[in-house]
């Protein structure tokens, strides 16, 4: 049985997002989970993910979070968000929003 080391909750969804960097066009990915200090995304080349980079939560571009690589599988990164602060009123009513639309547990540390 492993155990379980991280210090905020961990939330599992199915959630599309996009990586967007400096001088590139925003790439889409799969947010698999997320929790307070970092997540786990589903990207088509791990390797041409930039260390660090902003994690777009909607096509218009907010709620946003900076990330920094923290590792590298075929088809994952995970991420440390970066500046992070504790979820504010208006994240929490985002997460509840999202949580009504089928994305259950969701929050986002924004």
């Amino acid at each position: 049985m492993s155990v379980e080391n991280r210090r905020s909750r961990r939330f599992r969804l199915s959630y599309r997002a996009w990586i967007a960097s400096a001088g590139a066009r925003p790439q889409p990915c799969a947010l698999v989970d997320i929790s307070d200090t970092g997540a786990r995304l589903r990207v088509e080349n791990p390797d041409a993910v930039p260390e660090r980079f902003a994690a777009l939560f909607a096509t218009r571009g907010e709620p946003r979070r900076r990330c920094r690589v923290v590792w590298r599988s075929p088809k994952e990164i995970g991420v440390v968000f970066e500046n992070h602060s504790p979820m504010a009123g208006r994240d929490r009513r985002f997460a509840r929003v999202h949580q009504a639309q089928k994305f259950a547990d969701l929050v986002l540390a924004i």
